[in-house]
């Protein structure tokens, strides 16, 4: 395995868990999207909507390979505009819980978050110029996909759990 393959498959977990999340909580994820106040209030259920379809979309592509530098962008554009929404919050001074992967444990540190998002921005950039040579292949991609969901659905549980042992 390549690096920009192992990569697209971190990014593909990465995306995985989150868009799982999401779904998993999905009437805080879109409050918090309303609470960031960058959209009216008619368009926070269909930018949620995309977010969560451009999460899939890029789990799925970054696990099979497809388009590679492609999707990297796409992650890329992605992340950006998830730093800018937390940006904002920040320079506003609010106190959110950002649902960036489900259901926090309170408030959001807004700085370690741009911090991450920026570590992520930066991989991904490199993702977009290193994944012009990656060819795809096909073998255990399916494999692979199917690992991926698992691992992000394995996390997503014991996170739950562990909420679920702390409320007894």
């Amino acid at each position: 395995m390549t690096i920009i393959e192992g990569m697209a498959l971190g990014f593909g977990l990465l995306f995985c868990i989150s868009f799982c999340a999401k779904c998993m909580d999905r009437r805080d994820y879109f409050e918090t999207i309303r609470s960031f106040e960058m959209i009216s209030d008619k368009l926070v259920k269909p930018v949620g909507i995309a977010v969560l379809a451009t999460e899939l979309i890029l789990s799925i592509f970054f696990t099979l390979f497809f388009w590679v530098q492609f999707t990297f962008l796409l992650s890329l554009l992605l992340l950006i505009g998830f730093s800018i929404a937390l940006l904002k919050v920040k320079l506003a001074k609010k106190n959110v819980s950002c649902h960036c992967f489900g259901k926090g444990n309170g408030e959001t540190n807004l700085v370690a978050a741009l911090i991450r998002n920026g570590c992520l921005v930066s991989i991904a950039l490199f993702g977009v110029y290193a994944g012009v040579n990656v060819v795809p292949s096909i073998n255990s991609n399916l494999h692979q996909l199917f690992m991926t969901f698992s691992a992000a659905l394995v996390y997503l549980l014991a996170k739950e759990w562990s909420v679920l042992l702390k409320h007894q």
